[in-house]
């Protein structure tokens, strides 16, 4: 399963969800199918290190820097744009692949891993 935390500039526009939330819904999905594989999908670096007091499950993510700020910020520190264009990518598709997202569709990029998800497999996908 997959999980996308939207956090950083997200907060002016929807009401921010903590990890525990999803989670709370990864324990759900985990019960009814055996399935503790989690990618992850987040721009809160703290958000990662929390994944350490949830030892049934087994989480996977990109090692990438996670400022939980806007792109443009990290464009001023010198982080070159196309890097971050195939980070987000990889970290999209990846996503995607999975058989079971748990995200929120107030975020773009949720809507963009629930489109992809359907592209793959033709078929709606599984949402919690």
């Amino acid at each position: 399963m997959s999980v996308h935390v939207r956090h950083s500039d997200k907060v002016i526009e929807a009401k921010l969800l903590e990890f525990p939330d999803y989670m709370s819904k990864a324990e759900e999905y985990k019960s009814q199918t055996g399935v503790s594989n989690v990618y992850i999908m987040s721009d809160d670096s703290k958000l990662i290190k929390s994944t350490e007091q949830y030892k049934d499950f087994r989480f996977q993510y990109l090692d990438v820097p996670r400022p939980n700020k806007a792109w443009f910020t990290e464009t001023e520190r010198g982080v070159p744009k196309d890097i971050l264009e195939r980070n987000f990518l990889l970290d999209v598709y990846a996503a995607a692949q999975c058989d079971h997202q748990i995200l929120t569709y107030s975020s773009n990029v949720a809507r963009l891993i629930g489109e992809i998800s359907y592209a793959i497999r033709n078929k709606e996908p599984v949402l919690y």
